[in-house]
């Protein structure tokens, strides 16, 4: 049996789409065929590297004609990630495919030609569903989609001050959010692990590379995200998905909104007192960075109920429970 997955990704879109499904089409691998459907163009590029050095097999469409061209692809189930969908794209897919799944953040459709929807956020359970359809859901951080090696960690270890901090922005840095924040912390007595995204085009890693003089700068191209999470005591990071990973490792948090579909997630973190939401990339300052960061360094007992709360909200199983649905679908 065969699975298509279609996502996109690149450095002005954002690698999200391919990262989350390439960590979900690992596992599926164990049980079916799987191949991606990518569409062409310059924009799409990082992505569709991405996906071949990952070792799966990519079937090329159109920007334009991708549901025509899906109609002459082979497959038994689809599995959609991305944005540039609507009610018609369902309903068309759906007579194609024997069994279509979406991977949704914001509820935006009916998706009652959907045959599995999967939301991995942490807001899931408060957008408008249908659960009454036939449609299965599966939702919040039970379903969230993580690597293996976020399965069980053993709890971290909170240091009575705090001395290393993580920077990751995310496999793509469109507003440049990376290099303004090397900027402001440049001076700081810290020492900070800034993660190189796959999709930084060569321009802008030359620009962050010239922080390096500076003793406290240390940059990650091939970041081993698990270990350097476990190491840093304080990480400031894209509302994406990697906040699950910081809730899994237990890493007091702090995260930046780059994204529409990342707002109600960072504000619903925020809420929970389970990661401090710094607000939209453009609002931020250094004044804002340096308090926030200083606060969580001088506040051991909050840090420590911060790992503690954020631990308990992801096990790690995600991708294993949804493999076990589609399973069960088929």
């Amino acid at each position: 049996m065969k699975i298509l997955i279609r996502a996109d990704g690149g450095s002005s879109i954002g690698m999200g789409h391919i990262m989350r499904t390439l960590t979900l089409a690992k596992e599926l691998k164990r049980y079916f065929d799987v191949e991606y459907v990518c569409r062409n163009g310059n924009k799409y590029s990082e992505g569709i590297h991405k996906v071949q050095v990952s070792g799966f097999k990519i079937n090329i469409v159109g920007e334009k004609s991708f549901l025509e061209d899906l109609i002459k692809l082979k497959g038994d189930i689809l599995i959609t990630d991305s944005y540039d969908v609507d009610d018609e794209y369902f309903s068309a897919t759906k007579k194609i495919f024997k069994k279509t799944i979406y991977i949704d953040d914001m509820g935006l459709y009916s998706f009652k030609n959907v045959d599995i929807v999967i939301n991995q956020n942490i807001n899931a359970e408060d957008l408008t569903y249908d659960l009454a359809s036939k449609t299965q859901f599966l939702l919040g951080c039970k379903y969230t989609i993580l690597r293996y090696e976020f399965i069980n960690l053993r709890h971290k270890l909170i240091k009575r001050k705090a001395k290393d901090i993580m920077i990751t922005l995310g496999g793509s840095d469109p507003f440049l959010v990376t290099l303004k924040m090397l900027y402001y912390v440049k001076d700081q007595q810290y020492n900070f692990h800034v993660v190189i995204g796959p999709a930084f085009n060569e321009d802008y890693v030359s620009k962050l590379k010239s922080y390096e003089k500076y003793s406290n700068m240390l940059l990650y191209y091939n970041a081993d995200m698990k270990s350097l999470m476990e190491k840093c005591d304080i990480c400031i990071s894209a509302a994406g998905t990697t906040l699950y990973e910081l809730c899994a490792v237990g890493i007091p948090s702090l995260s930046i909104t780059i994204a529409e579909n990342q707002d109600r997630v960072a504000d619903k973190f925020d809420e929970l007192k389970i990661i401090k939401n710094l607000g939209w990339h453009d609002d931020i300052n250094k004044e804002k960075i340096l308090s926030e960061i200083n606060l969580l360094n001088k506040n051991y007992s909050m840090r420590k109920e911060i790992s503690e709360k954020s631990s308990k909200l992801i096990d790690g199983k995600g991708t294993l429970r949804i493999v076990e649905r589609i399973l069960d679908m088929v």
